[in-house]
């Protein structure tokens, strides 16, 4: 049976119509997912191995390090195992963030790490993010509570750090370190 359009059947219409319905729905699945996503927020993707990594492809480039794979989600998957396997993907999406956050502090162009360095930005108005290790708020928590509230009184986003990036924070950098808004002069080398 022949559609009207020259040298195609109604098979390889149907199938051409198919491909390009399927071409715009992925379309749209990666645009819905990174508006969802914005600036900052992660993406899992479970199911079928080729049509996840496919997804994957596409937004790697667009989120890097915002994107995990978990193989064993698919549209069967019990509450409970969706439960776990979603926290544990949102945890290994945290720790990739947080140690990409903890190696822009420790460039001297973009952030502060140890007490002085880093209370030096917060006098001076200058951090945007605050990283302070699980371990230091355990062992020394007034002196956190103080630099946590020094940044939120700035308008600064304070994020703890635990883990083994936390117990780095800690051993390598007094426990603290912070992305700044601007280099203050204080300290410019």
């Amino acid at each position: 049976a022949a559609t009207g359009a020259r040298g195609m059947t109604a098979t390889d219409y149907a199938q051409r119509s198919q491909s390009e319905e399927a071409r715009r729905l992925q379309t749209d699945l990666l645009e819905a997912i990174r508006s969802m996503s914005g600036d900052a927020g992660g993406v899992i993707l479970g199911g079928t191995r080729e049509a996840s990594a496919a997804v994957r492809r596409e937004l790697s480039e667009d989120l890097p390090g915002r994107v995990v794979e978990v193989s064993e989600l698919s549209f069967d998957t019990n509450p409970g195992d969706l439960l776990r396997h979603v926290g544990d993907a949102a945890s290994r999406l945290t720790e990739t963030r947080q140690a990409r956050l903890l190696e822009s502090c420790e460039d001297p162009r973009h952030g502060s790490t140890g007490w002085n360095e880093t209370h030096r930005a917060l006098a001076a108005g200058a951090v945007d993010t605050l990283l302070i290790s699980g371990d230091l708020i355990a062992s020394e928590p007034d002196d956190a509570e103080r630099i946590v509230r020094l940044a939120l009184a700035q308008g600064a986003q304070v994020e703890e750090v635990s883990g083994e990036l936390g117990a780095r924070l800690r051993a390598e950098q007094e426990g603290i370190a912070a992305r700044l808004r601007y280099v203050p002069a204080s300290l410019r080398t």
